[in-house]
Formats: structure tokens, sequence, C-alpha cells
């Protein structure tokens, strides 16, 4: 089973047509990632799997039902979605946020229960945000406000999670770490991850299944080793490289020439 199945679906927002005709699955259990240039409708496309914006035309299937016919607190329960600007209310402890996590269980006969307390619980643990429990959301560092975004996005327990950007702003250690988590949850949890990245390196090395935008369609996809040469970096970003291969991973990693003639040379 597919998690998302798209059959020429069109996308865009105020009418005004972003993606058009896109015709492909998003697998089950596998890391996800979409990429592309600035402004190719990536997180366009990721908020309307997230069912934040409505397609303009087509069929969108989740888990082989239309995605529309989910009711909000069903499909909340099945995917989570983190995206890129989240702004918590003030005076919010990380402990009150990742309860709104529980949202979807709730209803006007049941309230917060125990299995409510031990899904925050994990997720907190999960997530190395325990000791973080108490303090203001508005008073953690950029990392430290991700994993417990992350954390939110687990109490839902959805089997599905959408990131557009987690790692922007984070600087290389932390941007490890979120992917790192990204990835045990996939692993050890099972999760089926679909994330927008800008940093194509980690993108090859995270991803199971990359899709490529380009020209308001899917310009290639499948694993990054397939996806990913010179060719496609040309088409795509208009960048000219060298892919050789990641010396830890062997996955693709491209090194750019500049695009101004570099001639001076460099101290030693």
């Amino acid at each position: 089973m597919n998690t998302f199945d798209l059959n020429h679906v069109t996308i865009g927002y105020e009418q005004k047509t972003v993606l058009e005709q896109l015709s492909f699955s998003i697998p089950h259990g596998k890391i996800t990632v979409l990429l592309g240039a600035n402004g190719c409708g990536k997180s366009t496309l990721l908020s309307t799997l997230a069912r934040q914006r409505d397609a303009l035309g087509g069929e969108i299937a989740f888990r082989n039902k239309p995605l529309d016919s989910y009711r909000a607190k069903e499909a909340a329960r099945l995917m989570a979605f983190m995206p890129q600007v989240n702004v918590a209310p003030d005076g919010l402890t990380v402990e009150q946020l990742v309860r709104f996590g529980r949202y979807p269980y709730q209803t006007f006969f049941k309230r917060y229960s125990e299995d409510d307390e031990r899904a925050v619980e994990r997720a907190l643990a999960f997530t190395d945000t325990v000791s973080l429990r108490d303090t203001l959301v508005s008073n953690l560092s950029g990392g430290q406000k991700q994993r417990v975004w992350i954390a939110l996005a687990l109490a839902q327990e959805s089997e599905t999670i959408l990131l557009d950007e987690p790692t922007t702003y984070l600087d290389m250690s932390h941007q490890i770490e979120i992917l790192d988590l990204m990835y045990r949850l996939n692993r050890l949890e099972g999760k089926t991850i679909i994330m927008v990245l800008h940093d194509l390196h980690l993108a090859c090395r995270y991803a199971d299944h990359v899709i490529a935008l380009a020209g308001g369609n899917v310009y290639r996809e499948g694993s990054p080793n397939d996806v990913v040469d010179e060719t496609f970096m040309k088409d795509v970003f208009g960048l000219k490289v060298v892919v050789t291969e990641d010396p830890l991973y062997g996955t693709p990693l491209c090194v750019p020439y500049s695009h101004y003639e570099l001639n001076e040379k460099r101290p030693t």
C-alpha cells in the first residue's frame, strides 16, 4: 500500500496553478524527500497533502481512500503536519504544547486520559525533551523548539508525518540531530516520513525515495542514487556540479562549480 497516490493532480493557491497533472505515489513506511529549486511548489504540494489547502483538480488518495473523504479528527490521527513556521502562544510550557497533540482523541465525553498521558510522556522521551517539560517554549533554542514541535507531532501517534523544511535556520549539528530523529522514527517506529529539504546532500543521505519538481511537474523520482546526477543538477537547479560518492554512506554528494571563475590561489 502507498501512503499517497496522486492522479492528474493540479495544485496552487488563489486559483494560481503551481504544479499540474501530477501523477505519482509516495511509498508507505519510507522516508520521502521533496526536492527542487526555490518557488517550484514543494511546500505547496506538501501542504496540499496535509489537507491545509485543496487541490485545484485531479484525485489524491491517502491510504487508498480519497483524501477529502476523511473527517478532520480522523485525518489527524493518521497524519501529523509540521509547517515551516510554528508559533506557540505566549506563556505555554513544553508539556502544555505537546499535549495539544492529543486533541484528535478528545471528545465531549472523553477528556484527557491515561492513554493521552502515556503518549505525551513517550513523545517527550523519544525527542529527549523531558527535562524541558516545564520550560516556556519562547525560551527555547531553535534546535530545542524543533524537537518540541516534533514531540507534538509524535503525541498524535500518527503513522505519517509531514515536515516542511524542519532543518531551516539550524546549524549543522542540530540539522543532523533532527534528521537522525526522523530516521529513528522511520526505522524503529515504522513511521512514513515526508519532508521538504533544501540541503541536497542531507536529503540524499536520509531519503529512501526522492521526488524532484521542476517546470511545474515531477522531473524525476526514485532512490537518490537513481535521481541525482550532473544532468539533474543542471536541469533542476541550473548548477554545474561534479557528483561523487558520500565517503560515509555511499549516497550522492554534489560538489558545485562556482558561478564566478575563481583564479586566485587559496592559502594552505
